[in-house]
C-alpha cells in the first residue's frame, strides 16, 4: 500500500494518509484529464524540471506509474476526448458533422466533429452496468448537445434573457453527459471558456470544479465511483486575470454569491507567492500550480475519508502542445501517470506505445468486465503495469484532418492527402475562406496567420496558413507540405528530416505504406490510393 506523503503548503494545509489495505471491491478510478498541458511544463517528466511547481502531480508519478510513451490518435481537443470515453479512432464516430465529410469527400477529415452522439457506447455506460456510480466535471468538447445555443460573444450576462439562455445551455449540457452514461453531471463548461459565449464570462475557475468532485466523493464514498474531471486549465485563456487571478464568483451562467465562492483549494491568491519563493516564472505555471492544487484537493479527501487503498487515479493530458493539431511527436505524445494500489498501477516508467483508446479497456479490466471490448480499438495496459507483457501495439496510428500516419519499429510514416475538390478551389474561394478565419480571430485578438490566400492547406483546416490552433505543426516541420514523410525517430526524434524521397528508405517507405493500407481498411473514409474505398459509409 502506497502512503500519501504531499508537501505541506505556506497556509498550513495538512495533507493525511491512510494505512486502509486494498479492498476486495472494484477500485475507484479517478481519470483527470488536463487541457493542452505540455510536457515541457510536467515538472515530473525530463523534460519539465523546474519549470513549474507540481508537487503533488511529482509525488503520483514518483509512488505510482509515468506512460512515458502515451499518445492521443487525434491531437485535438475533441477526438482526443471521443478516444478516451469510447476506447475508438476518432474516425469511428457517427456524429452527423463527420458523416457529412465521409459522404462529400469519401474521406473522414478528423478533427472538431467527431463527437459523441446519443446510442454511442462509452466508458461511462459500461461501468454504470457494472454497478459503478459515475460522475463527470469539467469541460465537455466532445459530446453532442442538441439545442445548445451560443450567446453573442459581447453579450450582457445579466441581461434576463441572456441569464435564461445560459442556464437552458447548462441544464442541455448535463442532460447530454447523463444521456451517455454519467450517473451525475456537474460543474460544467461546454467548451473552452472563451468559446462557450459570453466574453465577461470566460474565465476558468478550477476551484469550482473541484469542489464538485470532493462533493460526488464524498456522497458516494460507499460505492465504487468513476470521475471524470476534465480541466479547462492550462489551455487559454492564458492571462492570468482570466484564471487563477480571475473573480471566483465567476461561473458559466454568471456570478456565485460570496457565501458560495468555493474554499476547497489552497487559496488561488498564494499561487504568485509560491512561484516567487521557488524562483519560478515560466509561461502558464501559475495554470499548472493551480491544477496541482485541484490534485491536492482530490488526494486529500481521498485520503481523509481512507479510499486510497481502494481508488486508482489516471492523471494524463488530451494531446501534446508544440505541434498541436498535426500527428507529430509534439502533437501526439502527451503526459501521463497512473497511481494507487500497486497491484493497478505498477510502480516506475512504462516506455512502451499506449494511446489514449487504450485507457477504457484498462478501466473495464479493473472493474471486473468480464466482456471483451472487441468493438474497441483499444487495447488494457493493465498487464504492462504489472510487469507481464512488453508491449501491446505492433504499431500507433494516428488520424487528423487529411493526415494519418503510423509508428512501427521505430520509424513514422506520414501521409496527406486531400479529396480532388480541395485542390480545384479558386483564389475567390480561398479569399472568402481566409477573410472569414481571420476575422473570427481578430475579433478574440488572436494572431492573423497569413494573409495569402494562395497558403497551402494545414492537415486539420482547409484554410490557407491553417488556424492559429494549429500553427506549432504547420511552421515546426521543414517537410510539413510534403505528400510522404518518413522518419527515423531514432535518429531524428524532432521529425525534421523527411527521409521519403531518398533511396535508401525506398523499401522501408513501401512497407510502411503498406502497413498504413491494412490499417485503413478497417476504418470509416477512403484516404486516396491508400484506403480507395470507403468503408462503413
Amino acid at each position: 500500500m502506497k502512503r500519501l506523503l504531499f508537501p505541506l503548503f505556506l497556509m498550513g494545509v495538512i495533507l493525511k494518509t491512510s494505512a486502509q489495505s486494498p479492498g476486495s471491491r472494484p477500485p475507484n478510478v479517478i481519470l483527470v484529464v488536463a487541457d493542452d498541458l505540455s510536457r515541457n511544463l510536467c515538472t515530473w517528466l525530463p523534460e519539465g524540471e523546474g519549470q513549474s511547481l507540481m508537487p503533488t502531480l511529482d509525488r503520483l508519478a514518483a509512488e505510482g506509474t509515468v506512460l512515458n510513451n502515451m499518445h492521443s490518435p487525434s491531437p485535438v481537443c475533441t477526438p482526443s476526448r471521443f478516444a478516451i470515453l469510447t476506447g475508438k479512432y476518432p474516425s469511428r464516430a457517427r456524429s452527423s458533422d463527420l458523416l457529412r465529410d465521409i459522404q462529400k469527400d469519401s474521406q473522414a477529415a478528423v478533427g472538431f466533429n467527431t463527437h459523441i452522439i446519443p446510442g454511442e457506447q462509452t466508458l461511462q455506460q459500461r461501468l454504470q452496468e457494472l454497478g459503478y456510480v459515475t460522475g463527470a466535471f469539467g469541460k465537455n468538447h466532445v459530446i453532442e448537445v442538441s439545442g445548445f445555443k451560443r450567446v453573442p460573444y459581447q453579450a450582457d450576462p445579466l441581461d434576463p434573457a441572456v441569464q435564461a439562455r445560459l442556464h437552458k445551455n447548462a441544464d442541455l449540457l448535463k442532460n447530454a453527459f447523463i444521456a451517455s452514461g454519467f450517473t451525475e453531471a456537474d460543474r460544467l463548461y461546454h467548451g473552452n471558456p472563451d468559446a462557450d459565449g459570453v466574453k465577461s464570462l470566460a474565465v476558468h475557475n478550477q476551484d469550482w470544479i473541484t469542489e464538485g468532485v470532493l462533493d460526488f466523493i464524498e456522497r458516494n464514498q460507499k460505492k465504487p465511483f468513476f470521475i471524470y474531471m476534465a480541466t479547462t486549465i492550462p489551455h487559454g485563456p492564458f492571462e492570468p486575470e482570466r484564471s487563477w487571478r480571475g473573480d471566483p464568483r465567476i461561473i458559466p451562467t454568471g456570478y456565485l454569491s460570496e457565501t458560495e465562492i468555493p474554499k476547497v483549494q489552497v487559496p488561488r491568491d498564494t499561487i504568485d507567492q509560491r512561484l516567487k519563493a521557488a524562483g519560478i516564472s515560466t509561461w502558464n505555471a501559475g495554470q499548472v500550480l493551480w491544477l496541482d492544487d485541484a490534485m491536492t484537493a482530490i488526494m486529500n479527501k481521498i485520503a481523509d475519508l481512507q479510499l486510497d487503498g481502494d481508488t486508482v487515479v489516471i492523471f494524463v493530458s488530451d494531446h501534446g502542445t508544440e505541434a498541436k493539431g498535426g500527428v507529430y511527436e509534439g502533437g501526439t505524445r502527451t503526459a501521463a501517470l497512473v497511481w494507487g494500489p500497486e497491484k493497478y498501477s505498477g510502480k516506475g516508467v512504462v516506455e512502451a506505445g499506449i494511446q489514449l483508446t487504450d485507457l477504457a479497456p484498462t478501466v473495464l479490466e479493473w472493474a471486473g468486465s468480464r466482456r471483451s471490448p472487441d468493438h474497441m480499438d483499444g487495447r488494457s495496459f493493465a498487464g504492462l503495469l504489472r510487469g507481464e507483457t512488453p508491449r501491446i501495439h505492433d504499431s500507433l496510428y494516428f488520424e487528423m484532418g487529411y493526415s494519418r500516419a503510423l509508428i512501427h519499429d521505430g520509424f513514422k510514416y506520414l501521409a496527406v492527402r486531400y479529396p480532388d475538390r480541395v485542390n480545384r478551389k479558386s483564389v475567390e474561394e480561398r479569399t472568402r475562406i481566409l477573410n472569414e478565419s481571420n476575422a473570427a480571430l481578430a475579433a478574440r485578438g488572436r494572431p492573423l496567420p497569413t494573409e495569402d490566400p494562395m497558403a497551402p492547406f494545414s492537415h486539420l483546416f482547409l484554410i490557407p496558413g491553417g488556424h492559429d490552433v494549429d500553427q506549432g505543426a504547420v511552421k515546426g516541420f521543414p517537410a510539413f507540405f510534403e505528400r510522404d514523410q518518413l522518419y527515423d525517430l531514432k535518429n531524428d526524434p524532432e521529425e525534421q528530416n523527411n527521409l521519403a524521397d531518398d533511396p535508401a528508405y525506398a523499401r522501408r517507405l513501401a512497407e510502411m505504406k503498406a502497413r498504413m493500407s491494412l490499417k485503413l481498411a478497417d476504418l470509416p473514409g477512403g484516404f486516396g490510393e491508400l484506403h480507395t474505398a470507403a468503408q462503413g459509409e
